[in-house]
C-alpha cells in the first residue's frame, strides 16, 4: 500500500514534470521557426533591393566609363578630320611654327610642340617636308583646348606622321613642364619614333577610329588611346589621336565600392582585370595579363563568360573563399565589362539581427516561464516531504524483518570464502533465503571436488613438462659436434644452426665424414612439429646416416635415398613425410653430388653471387615406395659456398602477416661480403634478419640452416 502511494505520487510528479518540458519544448520548436519565416523574409526583401541596386550601378557606371571612350573618339574623329583638310588644303594655311623638342627644353604642360623622329634628323629634311610639316603644326590650333578635360590626368593630344614626325600637346597634372629633366628629354629624343608605337600600328592596321588596349606610354604611366587614321591627296599620311591614362577610370571605379564589403573592377575582352578597387586576391589589377577563369574559381569563372558575353546580370559568385553577390554591365563602345560587388554576409545581415532580437525575446520569456516551472515543482516537493518520512519509516521497519536472515547468510559465506569449504548453512525460513543456502552447500562441495581434480590435473601437465625438457635435450644431444678443426682447417668450413617451434621439432641436420676425403651433410623437415615429428625426425636421421656410412662411391647416394624412402614408407602409419637436402662433398675436387627430396632449393654462391640451384624434380620422403630419386652434381671452386635451410625461414612472418620470403633471403645472403670464407659468419646474417622480421610475432614453424665453404684451392692457384 505505501509503494502505491509512492509511485502514485511520482506519476503524478511524472506528469507534471512532462506537461512543463512540453511546453518548454514546444515554445523552443515555435522560436526556431519564428526565427527562420521572418529572417527569411527580410533577407528576401534586403537580396532583391541590394541586387537591383547593384544593377543599376553597374549599369550606369559602365555606360559612364563607355560614354568617355566615346567622347574620346568623337575628338579623335573631328581631330582627323581636321588634319586631313589641313593636308589635301596646304595652300589655305600660312606656315606655323611651334617649339622644338630638340632646341627648347622648357615645354611646359598644355604647350603644342613638334618632334623629329631619330630617323628623320638622320636622314635629313628636305625643304618639301619643312614646308609641310609648317602647315601641319595648324593642328595644333584644335589641340590645345582639347586638353582641358585632362588638366587633373595625364595626357597627350598628337599627330603622329608617316614622315616621322610628331605634333603633341601633352598634359601634366598641374602644370609644370612635359619633361622632368633634360636627361629624359634627350633620351626621348634619341629613342622615340611614333611610327612603331602600338597606337600608330593600330590605326594603320584598322584604317578607322580604334581603341587600344592599355600600355605604358612614354611617361611611364599606364593609358589607353583613341587613335584614327589621316590622310593628304596621296593617302595615308598619318595618325592622330588622344591619349589618356586610365587614372580618372581607376578613380571612378574605386569610388563606386558598395557597402563596407563591396568593391568595382573592369574586365577586358580577355578576361584580364584592368582596373580594380581592391589591391589583394583574385579581382586585383596586375600588370600582367591573367584571365580570370584560370583562377579555379567556377561560379567566377561562368560569371566571366557572361561579362565578356555583354550581357548585364546579378549571380553569386565566390571570391577568394567568400561570397559575393556580382552585379556586371557592358561598355559595348570598348568591348569590355563593368562589375560591382558586395559581401553575401553583408547582404544577410540585416536578417540575422532581426533573428537575433527575437531569439533575445524568446529567452526572456522562456526565463519567465521556467520560473513558474520551478516555483511549481518547489511547492510540490515540500507537499510529498511528509508522505516520503511515512514511507521511509515503513519501509524501515519491514526490512528489519525481511534482512535479519540475509545477514545471517551473508556472515556465513564470509567464513566460506575465507576457505572454510567443509562449512554448512542450517538457514529454514521455507523461502528463497532458504533455498540460497543450500546452493551455497552444493557449491561448497562442487568447489572441494573440483580443487581436488584440478591439483591432479597440475601434477600430470607438470610431469609432460619435465618429460618435453628431457627430450629436447635429447634431440640437441643427437645433432653433430664441431668436426675436427684440424681435419677441416683450408679444406672446408662448416655451421649450422637449428631453432624448433616447440620444446621438440621435426627439423633436423646432420654432417659428419664418409672416409676421409668426403663428408655428407643433410637438412631436412619433418611435415609436423612436437613430439611425433621429433620422433619421426630421429628414425629418419638414424636411417639416413647409417645407409650413407655405408657409401663406397658418391654415385650411390641417389640408391641410398631409394632404400631410405622404401623403409620410412613401410614403417609409416602416420603418413608422415619428410623433405630433405642430401649432398656429400669430395673435399679433394669440389665435387658436390646431392639428392633434393622435394626440400627447398638451397643457395650457391659462384662468382662472388648467391644463386637458388636448380629444383629437382624429386618427391618427399615416405610418401611412395619404389620411387627412383635423381642425383644431381656441381663442383665448387674456392671461396664458393653452400646455404641450406628449411621452409621456416622463408615463411616467417612479421606482424601483417607478410613473409619473409625467399628473395629477402638471397638479398641478405649477398650482402655479405664477398670474401668472407667463415661458414659461421654466413649464418648470423641470416639470423638475425629472421628474427628482426618476426620479432613481434610467436614462432610457428621450426628454422634451421646450414652454411657450408668450400676452401681448396684449384689446381691453377
Amino acid at each position: 500500500m505505501l509503494s502505491s502511494v509512492f509511485v502514485s505520487c511520482l506519476i503524478v510528479a511524472a506528469m507534471g514534470v512532462y506537461a512543463m518540458e512540453s511546453t518548454r519544448y514546444a515554445l523552443n520548436d515555435k522560436e526556431v521557426v519564428l526565427e527562420d519565416s521572418i529572417a527569411d523574409m527580410v533577407d528576401e526583401s534586403t537580396t532583391s533591393r541590394v541586387k537591383e541596386q547593384l544593377r543599376k550601378s553597374a549599369v550606369a557606371e559602365a555606360d559612364y566609363i563607355d560614354q568617355s571612350f566615346v567622347y574620346s573618339g568623337e575628338a579623335v574623329q573631328y581631330l582627323a578630320d581636321n588634319m586631313t583638310y589641313i593636308m589635301q588644303h596646304k595652300d589655305q594655311y600660312l606656315p606655323c611654327e611651334l617649339p622644338d623638342t630638340r632646341i627648347d627644353y622648357d615645354i611646359m604642360s598644355g604647350m603644342p610642340y613638334i618632334y623629329y623622329s631619330p630617323d628623320l634628323v638622320e636622314q635629313g629634311i628636305s625643304p618639301e617636308l619643312m614646308q609641310e610639316i609648317a602647315i601641319a603644326n595648324n593642328i595644333s590650333v584644335n589641340m590645345r583646348p582639347m586638353g582641358k578635360p585632362y588638366l587633373k590626368y595625364h595626357a597627350s593630344i598628337f599627330a603622329g606622321s608617316k614622315n616621322g614626325y610628331l605634333i603633341c600637346v601633352d598634359i601634366v597634372p598641374h602644370g609644370g613642364k612635359v619633361f622632368p629633366s633634360r636627361e629624359r628629354q634627350e633620351l626621348f629624343n634619341k629613342t622615340y619614333d611614333p611610327r612603331q608605337r602600338p597606337w600608330y600600328k593600330l590605326a594603320v592596321k584598322n584604317g578607322k577610329m580604334s581603341h587600344t588596349e592599355a600600355y605604358i606610354g612614354e611617361d611611364s604611366f599606364l593609358e589607353m588611346s583613341c587613335v584614327a587614321p589621316y590622310y593628304d591627296e596621296n593617302g595615308f599620311a598619318g595618325v592622330v589621336g588622344i591619349g589618356s591614362s586610365i587614372e580618372d577610370i581607376h578613380e571612378k571605379v574605386l569610388n563606386t565600392s558598395t557597402g563596407k564589403t563591396g568593391f568595382s573592377f573592369t574586365l577586358d575582352s580577355n578576361c584580364n582585370v584592368v582596373f580594380s578597387s581592391r589591391e589583394y586576391g583574385m579581382l586585383q589589377a596586375v600588370p600582367e595579363v591573367v584571365d580570370i577563369r584560370t583562377l579555379g574559381e567556377p561560379t567566377l569563372a561562368e560569371a566571366a563568360d557572361h561579362m565578356v558575353a555583354g550581357e548585364t546580370d546579378v549571380r553569386e559568385v565566390v571570391v577568394d573563399g567568400t561570397e559575393y553577390y556580382l552585379a556586371y554591365a557592358p561598355m559595348s563602345h570598348i568591348g569590355w565589362s563593368f562589375g560591382t560587388l558586395i559581401g553575401k554576409d553583408e547582404v544577410l545581415a540585416p536578417g540575422d539581427a532581426v533573428a537575433t532580437n527575437i531569439r533575445h525575446e524568446m529567452n526572456n520569456f522562456k526565463d519567465v516561464l521556467q520560473d513558474i516551472f520551478a516555483s511549481t515543482i518547489l511547492k510540490a516537493a515540500l507537499l510529498l516531504i511528509p508522505v516520503l518520512l511515512l514511507i521511509i519509516f515503513a519501509c524501515r521497519s519491514m526490512t528489519s524483518m525481511t534482512t535479519l536472515p540475509i545477514r545471517r547468510l551473508t556472515a556465513e559465506v564470509k567464513q566460506i570464502s575465507g576457505g572454510k569449504l567443509d562449512k554448512k548453512l542450517d538457514i529454514n525460513t521455507g523461502d528463497e533465503i532458504e533455498g540460497l543456502a543450500q546452493c551455497f552447500n552444493k557449491m561448497t562441495d562442487d568447489l572441494q571436488l573440483y580443487i581436488e581434480h584440478l591439483s591432479t590435473a597440475v601434477a600430470e601437465k607438470e610431469r609432460v613438462q619435465t618429460e618435453l625438457k628431457v627430450a629436447s635435450r635429447i634431440q640437441e644431444g643427437m645433432l653433430p659436434d664441431n668436426l675436427d678443426e684440424n681435419t677441416c682447417a683450408g679444406r672446408f668450413g662448416i655451421s649450422a644452426f637449428m631453432q624448433p617451434a616447440k620444446a621438440v621439432g621435426g627439423d633436423f641436420y646432420d654432417y659428419y665424414f664418409i672416409d676421409d676425403d668426403n663428408v655428407a651433410v643433410t637438412v631436412a623437415d619433418v611435415s609436423d612439429k612436437g613430439v611425433p615429428a621429433a620422433l619421426f625426425m630421429v628414425i629418419t636421421k638414424t636411417l639416413l646416416k647409417n645407409y650413407i656410412s655405408s657409401i663406397t662411391e658418391q654415385k650411390d647416394l641417389a640408391r641410398i635415398v631409394n632404400q631410405v624412402n622404401n623403409t620410412l614408407v613401410i614403417s609409416n602409419r602416420e603418413f608422415m613425410f619428410v623433405t630433405a637436402f642430401i649432398g656429400i662433398l669430395n673435399i679433394s675436387s669440389g665435387r658436390f653430388d646431392y639428392v633434393n627430396a622435394g626440400h627447398n632449393p638451397p643457395l650457391v654462391r659462384t662468382n662472388g653471387s648467391f644463386e637458388y640451384l636448380e629444383k629437382a624434380d624429386n618427391p618427399m620422403l615416405g610418401i611412395k615406395k619404389g620411387i627412383d630419386y635423381k642425383i644431381q652434381s656441381l663442383t665448387l671452386r674456392r671461396g664458393d659456398a653452400l646455404f641450406i635451410y628449411t621452409d621456416g625461414v622463408t615463411e616467417a612472418k612479421d606482424e601483417t602477416n607478410v613473409m619473409f620470403s625467399e628473395n629477402r633471403l638471397r638479398q641478405v645472403l649477398n650482402d655479405v661480403a664477398i670474401d668472407e670464407i667463415q661458414a659461421e659468419h654466413i649464418l648470423a646474417p641470416v639470423r638475425d634478419a629472421v628474427k628482426k622480421h618476426s620479432l613481434q610475432v610467436d614462432q610457428f614453424d621450426d628454422i634451421t640452416m646450414m652454411s657450408l665453404v668450400y676452401l681448396m684451392k684449384d689446381e691453377g692457384d
